[in-house]
């Protein structure tokens, strides 16, 4: 999945005796930019070197040019997340903003950027409150935008969402109702939840200028868009829930990855746990004691 959807795009045009580690290297120098996690990026790295390995077996190439391009060295950014109060700020200013449900949607779900702007209505299931991850939106560098399959069997999901998020989609759809009567026979239907006013798919990055942009106008601490990802994230594990269960709306392939990205969490959450063993405890201590 991941040769179709990130690799082939790029490096696809090149023939196998043309591929040159430069190629490779800038091509990993571009993911980075992209705000993909430096796992998925080491991943890639071993995709590509495990099927040049089976190019050369196969005698296609004389030697796997991967042996000298070396994994790029990722730092993991700092995670800056929200409060329940900034979020609940944030959205407030934002309530009027065309992109106030994907905001919504990012806060409450953990979603990613692209699977936001991949949603269509038919991936919403309001009786039983649920949305399915079934595609993303993706834009290759210097290339037009993509749908592609979630590119991990985890990643294509299902997410349970509250009363709010319902509400917030059906007003949503209710306003692109209106749009569509406007453009008439100029809308251009995908059935995407977010998407330009004629119906067209958003490019990624105007979302990410727009939320910038609105970022500067509030009074807030910056955070970047992928951070309401985090926010979610970092609000459910603070309230107790299981890093299983956040690790399954997030989309991780191993609960794993997300210990160890919000392994910032956990000391607060050992408190926590220390707190409430000593009240259980207490609870049940023989008054003799």
């Amino acid at each position: 999945m991941a040769v179709n959807s990130r690799i082939k795009p790029v490096l696809g045009a090149i023939d196998l005796d043309k591929l040159t580690p430069i190629n490779v290297t800038k091509y990993l120098s571009e993911l980075q930019k992209e705000n993909l996690s430096a796992d998925y990026i080491k991943y890639l790295h071993s995709v590509l070197k495990k099927a040049l390995n089976q190019a050369v077996k196969w005698q296609l190439i004389s030697k796997n040019i991967m042996d000298n391009v070396d994994p790029p060295r990722l730092e993991q950014k700092e995670i800056i997340t929200w409060s329940p109060e900034q979020a609940n700020e944030f959205l407030a200013f934002a309530m009027k903003d065309k992109y106030y449900v994907a905001f919504v949607l990012a806060i409450y779900t953990g979603m990613r950027r692209g699977e936001i702007l991949g949603l269509r209505w038919k991936d919403v299931d309001f009786e039983k409150a649920k949305i399915s991850i079934q595609q993303t939106l993706y834009r290759p560098a210097n290339q037009g935008i993509i749908f592609q399959e979630p590119k991990t069997k985890s990643a294509k999901r299902r997410i349970s969402i509250p009363d709010f998020v319902i509400q917030e989609l059906k007003a949503h759809k209710a306003r692109q109702n209106k749009n569509k009567l406007q453009y008439g026979e100029g809308y251009q239907d995908f059935d995407l939840i977010v998407s330009y006013d004629d119906g067209r798919p958003q490019d990624p990055r105007n979302l990410l200028r727009h939320y910038e942009r609105l970022i500067k106008g509030c009074c807030l601490p910056s955070i970047r868009f992928h951070d309401l990802r985090h926010t979610h994230a970092t609000m459910l594990l603070q309230l107790g829930e299981h890093p299983k269960v956040v690790s399954e709306r997030l989309g991780h392939s191993r609960v794993g990855i997300t210990m160890d990205v919000y392994s910032h969490v956990m000391p607060d959450m050992q408190k926590d746990a220390a707190d409430n063993f000593e009240k259980m405890m207490k609870q049940k201590r023989p008054k003799t004691l």
